[in-house]
């Protein structure tokens, strides 16, 4: 792979700093493109190679990483929490969160409150 196929670092840096500003409303392929400039086919396969990941799939990596930090936080439902972070609904979170972790969120949150308390 040649530097040309991947993103600057500093570059990726601030595409990651924007994907986490916004999880919500996750961007776009195309807004994302728009940020730096390349066709959406173009930066898809740049941001692919650069992260390993579709846009899709890294977004809602980031997603779930935070909910880590919101479950453990303890502030607010697993309902509240899907929907802050953008997923469909609280049964789209679950499948997604149980895909990545291994466990439902409430279990995860249950552990947590069990290892700390």
């Amino acid at each position: 792979m040649t530097d040309a196929t991947v993103f600057e670092r500093s570059t990726l840096a601030n595409l990651v700093a924007y994907i986490d500003e916004h999880l919500r409303l996750a961007p776009s392929l195309s807004d994302m493109s728009v940020r730096v400039g390349l066709s959406p086919g173009h930066f898809a396969r740049k941001f692919r190679h650069s992260t390993g990941l579709s846009l899709h799939r890294f977004i809602n990596r980031r997603r779930i990483g935070k909910s880590l930090e919101l479950l453990k936080a303890n502030t607010s439902t697993l309902t509240g929490a899907a929907l802050d972070l953008g997923f469909a609904s609280q049964s789209h979170f679950t499948r997604l969160f149980s895909d990545h972790t291994g466990m439902t969120p409430a279990k995860y949150r249950k552990q947590f409150r069990q290892a700390v308390g």
